[in-house]
């Protein structure tokens, strides 16, 4: 992502972000029941099918987002819809990895200093062999680029070529109205997740959530 995603679990603020975009608070219909909405979900008119998802209201989504405990994570940048709804001891326990990994870093590096200093003042020689066989270890920049590339691996064993599937399968795995998954079908076959983001209304968080349910490019 070209800005690093926030996590809020503020109602005001997650009022704000989805209504500027046009959203509003949703459930999955067949989680539903006894006055417990299931799952709950942010929805965008036109964005998925109807059979699917069900309006609630603000005061109950929040009800059951503090009852819980989950936090929305989300991309703030002014055209993307990107957001999840994550628990939030996982936020917690993320943050608290993250200062423990910076300190033993500065740690390392401090460390590593010294020795580089030290070894440079006496073997001179031995120091830059050190250096050049750890250059040699490193990976190819090419390996880099590609493994920063990966496709996002989905949050489900299904997994749906959208080369290939059918405009009912589209619109029903991946929870887009009849006209984006018709979009989709007439402009195969795609080389690249690049190639579907150039789709009007195919914004970074529709394709995210596309290749999380499942979605893969593979050659006709």
């Amino acid at each position: 992502m070209a800005r690093a995603a926030k996590t809020t679990t503020d109602h005001d603020e997650i009022r704000r972000w989805v209504e500027s975009r046009g959203g509003y608070p949703a459930d999955v219909k067949r989680t539903a029941g006894d006055g417990d909405p299931g799952v709950l979900r942010i929805d965008y008119p036109g964005f998925s099918g109807q059979r699917s998802l069900e309006r609630i209201s603000w005061d109950q989504f929040f009800e059951w987002f503090d009852r819980n405990n989950l936090a929305f994570l989300y991309q703030d940048t002014a055209r993307s819809r990107f957001s999840k709804l994550v628990d939030r001891g996982t936020v917690r326990a993320r943050a608290a990895g993250n200062k423990k990994a910076n300190k033993r870093s500065v740690r390392r590096a401090s460390r590593s200093a010294s020795r580089t200093k030290s070894a440079r003042a006496s073997h001179g020689t031995s120091s830059r062999s050190r250096t050049s066989a750890r250059k040699s270890t490193r990976k190819p920049k090419s390996a880099r680029t590609a493994a920063s590339t990966r496709t996002r691996q989905p949050k489900t064993d299904r997994v749906l070529d959208i080369n290939t599937a059918s405009e009912v399968q589209l619109q029903r795995v991946f929870e887009i109205d009849g006209k984006r998954a018709k979009a989709l079908a007439s402009r195969r076959p795609f080389r690249s997740w690049d190639d579907v983001k150039r789709i009007p209304g195919f914004d970074r968080g529709l394709v995210e959530n596309i290749q999380e349910a499942g979605g893969r490019l593979r050659s006709r």
